[in-house]
């Protein structure tokens, strides 16, 4: 892939203020009311608690993940995609629950069953045991995909990958892989099949992902092989070649630009925090070229 360059004059790598997090953070803080105020759908949201509950500790680096995901929550109560979402759940206890923000995170633990599980192992030497769930049901983030693989595996080297595909061959199973979920087409596993998660399954049913409100840069070296960001040659005074682990979120990949403000990927759209699993070539315009 190739990234177009934004060095500064100076040269150096001091990220610059309006794309520090704090800076965004503030803007938010300050001018929140008076979007609400200007935009009629968002008459519904609840700024309280969202400035209190989650932007102002987070200024201060105060940072409590159940406090954030239930400011969350009481910012989005009356909305009424919060209202038809809880009507939705199945059980009386967890609907009480959030609806008194008793319990802010929305999600479900993993726990690694370590009995009568495949042994894949991540290194040469054989000291790196893959981890591995089973039987733990999948659901895409849209809802319209869900099964129950009989493996879930989440690696984090090539040659762990390697090893995995040839015991599924050699076991007659089908790998398929997943990001954060956000497809809405069945192109993930099935059941009693091999699921790759390249997302820790913690982080991919935590809704909102709390890394997106963590502070810190990335830098994308002393990480796991598949989250390396390493830089190439460069091709032109303005792109540069790329390579990108699989596991690389857009997060991790907005993180590493700021912490290095040197090169950037521009894009026209939302950034959802999937793994970047292509590459591209990309010019100062934004237009994508194969």
């Amino acid at each position: 892939m190739e990234v177009p360059g934004i060095r500064s004059s100076s040269g150096e790598h001091a990220p610059p203020p309006i794309l520090q997090r704090d800076h965004i953070l503030q803007e938010i803080l300050t001018h929140i009311d008076v979007l609400q105020k200007r935009e009629p759908r968002l008459k519904d949201i609840d700024t309280k608690p969202l400035k209190e509950e989650v932007l102002a500790p987070l200024l201060r680096n105060e940072l409590d993940t159940e406090v954030q995901i239930r400011g969350f929550l009481r910012m989005l109560q009356y909305t009424a995609g919060f209202k038809e979402s809880l009507e939705k759940i199945g059980r009386p206890d967890l609907k009480e629950q959030i609806a008194s923000n008793k319990h802010g995170v929305v999600g479900k633990g993993h726990e690694s069953i370590v009995v009568e599980l495949p042994n894949i192992y991540e290194d040469q030497a054989q000291t790196r045991v893959m981890e591995v769930h089973s039987n733990d049901e999948f659901v895409n983030w849209g809802e319209t995909v869900k099964n129950t693989p009989i493996y879930t595996f989440v690696p984090t080297t090539v040659l762990g990958i390697q090893n995995l595909v040839r015991y599924a061959s050699a076991h007659n199973l089908r790998v398929r892989c997943s990001g954060f979920r956000h497809s809405w087409s069945p192109i993930f596993s099935q059941s009693s099949e091999i699921l790759i998660s390249f997302v820790d399954l913690t982080e991919v049913t935590t809704l909102p992902d709390p890394m997106s409100l963590l502070p810190g840069d990335y830098t994308g070296t002393n990480v796991p092989e598949l989250k390396t960001i390493e830089l190439k040659e460069q091709t032109s005074s303005t792109k540069r070649l790329c390579c990108i682990g699989a596991a690389v979120t857009n997060e991790d990949f907005r993180r590493w630009a700021v912490a290095n403000n040197a090169w950037a990927l521009p894009v026209s759209v939302i950034m959802a925090p999937n793994p970047r699993t292509y590459c591209l070539q990309i010019d100062l315009e934004g237009q994508l070229i194969r």
